[in-house]
């Protein structure tokens, strides 16, 4: 597979689902790092995105994730920390308000070339 570029989306969610329609999107949330550390499942909605912090863990971390896919309730989300961490791999955030910032550094690869094999 060949790439030659990326092009940041429009910062709103109806951008980034165009575009994940299509094929898969780099994206950057900003996440409590507490829940980041204990998220197994379930989906991250917009009360829960940056609360929890507990004394000598607080604080927030910007996290680079590839959005795969989203349905009516959420955004499909593949961490590289691989399967063991979240939900089999996946983090899954509510669709629809901007949670983490989730559209605000979303980034679409252009010139995707698929070589045979």
């Amino acid at each position: 597979m060949k790439i030659s570029g990326f092009s940041k989306l429009a910062e709103e969610e109806e951008s980034l689902r165009a575009a994940l329609a299509k094929q898969p999107v780099a994206v950057a949330v900003t996440l409590s790092t507490v829940l980041l550390q204990f998220y197994s499942s379930g989906t991250v909605d917009g009360r829960a995105e940056c609360s929890g912090n507990i004394e000598g863990m607080g604080g927030e971390r910007k996290l680079n994730l590839l959005a795969v896919g989203f349905d009516h309730e959420r955004y499909k989300l593949k961490a590289s920390w691989g399967d063991d961490w979240g939900d089999g791999g996946y983090l899954y955030i509510e669709l629809g308000s901007n949670v983490g910032g989730v559209s605000d550094h979303a980034y679409a690869p252009h010139g995707v070339e698929v070589s045979g094999r």
